[in-house]
Formats: structure tokens, sequence, C-alpha cells
């Protein structure tokens, strides 16, 4: 499954990090762009046609 883990990114980056992401993706998740399975971010068909947006605006707040 392509997407972002979160376990991940706390283990290799920092719980701060890991913290930040999850807290963004929440509007994405309530605007039905994102889902989240466990650790898992994962953008829906809906999503994926505005990828670009979203991942600046997860990398770039």
């Amino acid at each position: 499954m392509w997407g972002i883990d979160l376990d991940y990114v706390e283990d290799k980056i920092n719980k701060e990090s890991r913290d930040y992401l999850n807290n963004l993706a929440t509007r994405f998740v309530k605007y039905g762009m994102m889902t989240k399975k466990g650790s898992q971010l994962v953008l829906t068909n809906q999503g994926k046609m505005i990828s670009d947006n979203i991942i600046s605006e997860l990398m770039m707040t």
C-alpha cells in the first residue's frame, strides 16, 4: 500500500514530525482526500486528483 507510515516517520525522524503530519492529515481525511488505517495515511481516488496540492501542503507548512 502506498502512502505515509506514521510509525516509520516517528522511528526515522521524531515524534513531533509524526504528530505534525497526523494533525495536518486530519483535514484531508475529513474531506475524503485521505484515509487513515492504523498508522498508514493513504490518498483516496479523489485525493489523487489533487495529490500535488496535498503533498505541497504536507511538506511546506
